[in-house]
């Protein structure tokens, strides 16, 4: 979850429950979706996001659905299909999801010290025997893998 960007969509639902009345009024829906994908050291992923799903239950009105999904090109096709309401997404995966049409609005990002601005920070790596490669521009054309 570090580094992550959060992206949140949220879709025009209309609720009966008395209780969360106010909350639909302001256009949050009776259910919102949760996606997530696993980390290398998650045991129990649901466990993990338990804060977050009752601070959005208490703050939204929502009943939040939590899945766990295997990758993010899952999670990105949930967003762009509507299927899917919040999830946290790493950079690569934030522009690959815009860029195949999500309708997606980040409302956090995980920063180091309070009050920095939250960025991203990333190295291209190449071989030794590439010496024609000493800039971001001189990538332009190769072959490129994104971790």
């Amino acid at each position: 979850m570090a580094a992550a960007c959060t992206a949140l969509v949220l879709s025009g639902c209309s609720g009966s429950d008395s209780k969360s009345d106010a909350r639909t009024a302001q256009g949050f829906p009776q259910t919102l979706t949760l996606a997530a994908i696993p980390a290398e050291n998650s045991t129990d992923l649901k466990a993990s996001y338990q804060p977050l799903i009752k601070l959005l239950e208490k703050e939204t009105g929502a009943k939040v659905e939590f899945v766990q999904a295997s990758d993010y090109a899952g999670v990105v096709e949930g967003i762009i299909a509507n299927n899917v309401d919040l999830a946290f997404f790493g950079p690569f995966a934030y522009v690959v999801a815009g860029v195949n049409g999500a309708k997606i609005t980040p409302v956090g990002a995980v920063i180091q010290d309070q009050g920095a601005k939250p960025g991203y920070q990333s190295y291209g790596l190449t071989r030794s025997s590439e010496a024609n490669i000493n800039g971001l521009k001189d990538f332009a054309g190769k072959k490129v893998c994104f971790v």
